[in-house]
């Protein structure tokens, strides 16, 4: 990360105490927007902030905390620490997309067509820019989650396949896609932790297909694969059973201890 960037239009302007965090915050951004602080910058200390602003170091903090949660900053502990303008998160728009499925403004139906719009730029893009490195990444993931399901683990196998468009969306080179594809994919891990999950002809196949596609650079077919494909597992979704708290539990377990290995 680089060094402190210096205020170059001069020091921010003091507010009033009434609604402090949020102008604190406004101002920070614009900075931000503006290229005054750069990706990777580190913003002043919350003491320089605090006298800058002329507020308390608590209002300093929660307008930081309040950047931190919508991505615009990173946070780091330590004599090197600071918070430095985010290189690129999707945890805004995670967090933003999955309160909207909480609370009922994002339906299903909604999560299901933006997967299949999302999901086809994805397969598209990767299949036309993958480079060999790209590829055999890719092709790793697809063996592990078929070793998963040759010895009847599915919830690694699932968890795999997860990885496995992510990863693709970040091959499309667009972040756009890679962001939106996180949000998507967040929510449906909830999901598919409620229920048990596709049978191996649904997924496993699929995997393969895409990728002698991408491999191949056949752009168009790919992104109708993708379609196709998750068309099949919205249909399985409609009637799959529940899973029992049990497995529930297992599921989830798996999915902490996948992360930790990536």
């Amino acid at each position: 990360m680089s060094h402190e960037s210096p205020s170059r239009n001069g020091a921010f302007r003091p507010i009033t105490p009434r609604r402090a965090v949020d102008e604190i915050t406004a101002q920070i951004r614009e900075r931000i927007s503006s290229g005054e602080f750069r990706p990777g910058d580190r913003l002043p200390s919350q003491r320089d902030l605090a006298e800058q602003f002329q507020v308390s170091r608590n209002t300093v903090r929660e307008a930081i905390a309040s950047l931190e949660d919508i991505g615009l900053v990173t946070v780091t502990r330590g004599a090197t620490g600071g918070a430095f303008v985010s290189l690129g998160t999707s945890s805004g728009i995670v967090t933003s997309l999955s309160d909207l499925f909480s609370i009922g403004v994002i339906t299903p139906q909604n999560l299901r067509e933006a997967r299949a719009i999302v999901g086809k730029a994805a397969a598209e893009l990767a299949a036309e820019r993958a480079t060999d490195l790209d590829i055999a990444l890719l092709q790793d993931i697809v063996d592990r989650a078929s070793a998963y399901a040759a010895k009847g683990d599915i919830a690694q196998r699932s968890e795999a396949n997860f990885r496995f468009h992510i990863e693709l969306a970040r091959i499309s080179g667009n972040p756009i896609l890679e962001y939106l594809t996180d949000a998507v994919i967040h929510i449906n891990r909830k999901i598919a932790a409620r229920y048990e999950a596709p049978p191996n002809d649904i997924v496993i196949p699929f995997r393969r297909r895409l990728m002698t596609l991408i491999k191949q650079k056949r752009s168009a077919e790919a992104g109708m694969e993708m379609v196709n494909f998750l068309d099949s597992l919205a249909n399985y979704y409609q009637t799959a059973p529940l899973l029992t708290d049990a497995a529930r539990e297992t599921h989830n377990s798996y999915r902490e201890a996948d992360k930790e290995e990536t």
